[in-house]
């Protein structure tokens, strides 16, 4: 996905592989160091007081309390660039203009600079009270570069590990803040464990899902998994698909129940939300929870939780999840080197009427079908994507297909039909791929971790 706000990029950071590891690891109370402060808890802080009462004493103490943080933190620029954005964000109709897209690119040029792995994004979201400005911080697990042609560009894969209540709806993006692709882990993550590792049970044959395609990137999983990862998913599969059908069916019935089913998460559900469950069963016309669904949730959950390979397993499915999304982002990264800006349209002598955004999807899209090494599983993640939406998405795959004589059914044609389509439509041979340094498997996002955890 392309999106974000403003400013084109032109950072003079020289990058290459990098994969980083955690400074510390927050969710078991160890104290963190100032600039891991700074992202996970004291931007989160200031940004929530603000939106109760801007200039207010607690407003005050958390922007206080997250100077003091900056000034330990080794990058100087960072403190500046915060009393700016206070003052700029105070000033009604900031939301309307550049200025703080430009204090967000300033604050990841800084960190880039500094080599710190983190990335912010934000914006200002509409409430009675009026615009109120959120930032969300991201750790970078992994900033590396895909090839694309004869160039590369930036795509890093990060997890989130701020305490805003946002919620990306898609996989990956482009924005203008941000240099290069980003691949956000936490939602792949959820697309893996459920949409995924279920159908990798031979006997299961979902029926909103095409049993074709199912087959197909089964096999693409089997081969590029180890067999030691993939036999621990395939063993725990059927009860994985029971556990998530149990949770769809209880949200299905959420207008008359009025129970919000906790999320089952890749290890199943907390000691807490398994005693929240049980004392919710019932029989009633609408019950908050059968026990047929409450079995189905503690049966993978005590399997799950007695697996001792499953995090190494989950976590190579979560990064073989990423490849494809990786190219399309890359695309996208690679197509602002055209363009200039992710606002301005990709040239296209084969988009129809396509609107501009569509026609950049388009063009990712196409990359991404070309030269992915899991063909099946790109267009089983899409065509599950624009299943009941609308917008830009949907209408470049429709159109592809369109062009192409691809469905939702049958998948694709071979990969040599969607590199002449993207030759013809964009005027362009450029194959992609990831370099090696591409992790084989991604540390499980904190958020994840604590779900199943309880903390």
């Amino acid at each position: 996905m392309a999106g974000g706000v403003v400013a084109v990029l032109a950072l003079g950071v020289i990058y290459g592989n990098r994969v980083y590891t955690a400074i510390v690891d927050l969710w078991h109370g160890y104290t963190a160091e100032p600039i891991e402060r700074v992202h996970v808890e004291l931007l989160s802080a200031w940004l929530l007081s603000r939106a109760k009462a801007a200039g207010a004493g607690p407003e005050e103490e958390a922007f206080e309390e997250l100077l003091d943080a900056l000034d330990e933190g080794g990058i100087p620029e960072l403190r500046a660039i915060a009393e700016d954005l206070r003052e700029e964000t105070q000033r009604r109709g900031y939301e309307k203009d550049d200025a703080l897209a430009g204090h967000l690119t300033a604050w990841n040029e800084a960190l880039d600079r500094a080599g710190a792995p983190f990335v912010i994004r934000g914006g200002a979201l509409e409430s009675p009270r009026g615009p109120q400005l959120f930032i969300t911080s991201g750790r970078t697990l992994h900033d590396g570069v895909v090839d694309v042609g004869s160039q590369t560009v930036r795509v890093r894969v990060i997890e989130r590990v701020d305490d805003m209540n946002i919620r990306e709806s898609v996989l990956g993006e482009n924005v203008e803040v941000a240099q290069g692709g980003l691949l956000l882990s936490d939602r792949v993550l959820e697309f893996a464990i459920d949409r995924i590792w279920p159908i990798l049970d031979p006997q299961a044959k979902p029926t909103a899902w095409s049993a074709t395609m199912v087959d197909a990137v089964r096999a693409e999983v089997r081969r590029d998994l180890s067999p030691e990862s993939y036999a621990v998913l395939e063993d725990l599969a059927g009860a994985r698909l029971a556990a998530v059908e149990a949770a769809l069916a209880t949200q299905s019935r959420r207008k008359c129940s009025g129970f919000l089913f906790p999320r089952v998460g890749w290890r199943g559900v907390s000691p807490r939300d398994r005693d929240v469950l049980r004392r919710h069963v019932s029989a009633k016309d609408c019950p908050d929870v059968t026990e047929q669904e409450f079995e189905a949730v503690r049966t993978f959950t005590d399997r799950a939780s007695a697996e001792p390979d499953l995090e190494e397993a989950v976590g190579a499915l979560l990064a073989w999840s990423l490849r494809p999304i990786a190219l399309h982002e890359g695309r996208h990264a690679a197509d602002v080197e055209v363009t200039g800006s992710l606002l301005e349209p990709v040239p296209c002598s084969a988009c129809g009427d396509l609107s501009d955004r569509a026609k950049n999807e388009l063009s990712a899209y196409a990359a991404e079908f070309a030269w992915t090494s899991a063909p099946a599983m790109a267009a089983y993640q899409v065509c599950l994507a624009i299943a009941g939406s609308g917008g830009s998405h949907r209408s470049a795959i429709e159109f592809l297909f369109d062009e192409l004589d691809g469905d939702c059914v049958s998948g694709l044609p071979d990969q040599a039909t969607v590199r002449a389509f993207e030759k013809r439509a964009f005027a362009r041979d450029q194959p992609m791929a990831l370099r090696e340094a591409f992790p084989g498997s991604i540390p499980i996002p904190p958020r994840a971790r604590a779900l199943s955890d309880g903390r």
